[in-house]
């Protein structure tokens, strides 16, 4: 992937150059607006790191300008903490994602590898433009709307916290759900989903909390619920409000003290 730094700290410019170097990249760093016209001779760079506050640069002026010229090219903006109203704005402008400094090489990392795969399905599908990775199911769109949902999912997905998905059959709560999670530091891990109607509530509770009586008196293993196989992960539960009262008031008491009681317990 060919990266573009754009920073006006030298020291913090050398060392993600040197450190994307290192992991296979193409890189060449930018102080500024100034260097620009040199850097961009024929669009050649896949990702852009831009840092919004530049000494003597407007870096929303930039942003718009790259978006402009080379609207292939996705713009990850770094941005100070506190700046999130900012970084919001150029999600607005066409920004692909941001970065709150400081940020870890790792967390850039992950970010990055979701840009090399919009880039790399992008030139294998010829995908429009702004269109996002359909593998991961996010969200596809960019008018105001959607980047408002957006920035929302992006906000709540560094919050450790349950989220609740409200709106009608087929609007996309679950792909709203999987977006979040692929922003959050969940997205390596299992993303359980589990239609909470049209089952018995015997059998909702079997399959979200397990059932240790199998174990102790049927002669058979543990059956582990969908909270213990996907800790650390997300469980989506599809049509919550036709669960029964007993078993709401059960995963509220999870919620609350973080504990999984099985149905046999």
């Amino acid at each position: 992937m060919t990266i573009l730094v754009v920073d006006d700290d030298e020291a913090l410019r050398s060392v993600l150059i040197e450190a994307l170097r290192k992991r296979g990249h193409d890189v060449d760093g930018a102080r500024g607006d100034q260097d620009l016209p040199r850097s961009f001779p024929a669009c050649r760079y896949d990702v852009v790191l831009l840092d919004l506050k530049l000494s003597g640069s407007d870096g929303l002026e930039i942003l718009s300008r790259i978006r402009e010229s080379c609207p292939e090219t996705l713009v990850i903006i770094m941005t100070a903490f506190g700046g999130a109203d900012a970084a919001m704005e150029a999600m607005r402008s066409g920004a692909h994602d941001f970065l709150e400094k400081p940020f870890s090489l790792t967390i850039l990392e992950l970010r990055l590898e979701r840009a090399i795969r919009e880039v790399s399905l992008r030139r294998a599908n010829g995908l429009l433009r702004g269109q996002l990775d359909i593998s991961s199911e996010e969200l596809v769109g960019r008018d105001s709307r959607m980047l408002s949902l957006r920035e929302n999912l992006i906000r709540f997905s560094r919050m450790d916290s349950p989220v609740l998905f409200v709106g009608e059959s087929g609007t996309g709560k679950k792909t709203a759900a999987r977006s979040l999670t692929a922003y959050s530091k969940r997205r390596e891990a299992p993303f359980a989903v589990m239609d909470c109607a049209g089952f018995p509530d015997n059998e909702i509770l079997e399959r979200l909390f397990g059932d240790e009586k199998r174990g102790v008196t049927g002669g058979g293993s543990v059956q582990r619920g969908l909270f213990e196989i996907s800790d650390g992960g997300t469980v989506f539960l599809d049509e919550i409000d036709a669960l029964s009262p007993a078993i709401q008031k059960r995963i509220l008491l999870l919620i609350e003290k973080g504990e999984i009681i099985s149905t046999f317990c």
